[in-house]
C-alpha cells in the first residue's frame, strides 16, 4: 500500500475535483474581495477622522493667530497685528476648505497644487516637517524621565547595558 493517493481514473472524478477547485477558487475571490471592501471602508472612516481632526488643529491655529494679532494691536504693532491678521485668515480659510471637502478632493487640491508649484510645496512640506520635529522634541524634553525604582515606563527604546568582560 502507498501513501501517494491516485490520481482519479473515471471522467466523472476529474469533473468533481475540477469543480470542487472551481468553487474553492471562487470563494477565496469573494472573500478576498470581502478582506479589501472591509480595509477600503476602514480606510476611508481612518482618513475621514484624520481630516476633522486637521480641520479642527488649523481653526486652533487661526484662534492662535487671531489672538496674536489682538496682543500686538494692544502693543501698539499695527503692521505686525495687520500681518498676523492676515495669517489668520489664511489659516481659517484652510481650516475650512479642509473641512468642506472629501478626502479624495484634498489629495487631488494638494497633488494639482505641487505640481503647478513644486518649490512651494517641498518648501511647505520641508517646514511642516521641521515644525512636527520641534513638536516630538518638545513633547520628549517634557516627559519627566523615570526614577530608579518607579514602575514608570520610559517612552523611548531602551537597550541592554553592556557587560564588560
Amino acid at each position: 500500500m502507498s501513501d501517494v493517493a491516485t490520481p482519479p481514473k473515471s471522467a466523472q472524478s476529474i469533473d468533481d475535483v475540477r469543480k470542487k477547485g472551481e468553487a474553492a477558487l471562487e470563494n477565496a475571490k469573494t472573500a478576498a474581495s470581502d478582506v479589501l471592501e472591509t480595509g477600503k471602508a476602514r480606510a476611508q472612516e481612518e482618513l475621514t477622522h484624520g481630516k476633522s481632526v486637521v480641520a479642527r488643529q488649523v481653526s486652533d491655529a487661526a484662534h492662535a493667530a487671531k489672538s496674536a494679532a489682538k496682543e500686538l494691536r494692544d502693543r501698539e504693532q499695527p503692521m505686525l497685528a495687520t500681518w498676523a491678521e492676515a495669517a489668520a485668515d489664511g489659516i481659517e480659510q484652510a481650516a475650512q476648505e479642509i473641512d468642506g471637502r472629501s478626502v479624495g478632493e484634498i489629495f487631488h487640491k494638494v497633488e494639482d497644487f505641487a505640481r503647478r508649484q513644486p518649490a512651494v510645496f517641498l518648501a511647505g512640506v520641508a517646514l511642516a516637517g521641521f515644525a512636527a520635529a520641534r513638536f516630538a522634541k518638545s513633547a520628549r524634553d517634557n516627559t519627566p524621565a523615570p526614577t530608579p525604582g518607579s514602575n514608570a515606563v520610559y517612552p523611548y527604546p531602551s537597550y541592554p547595558e553592556r557587560k564588560n568582560g
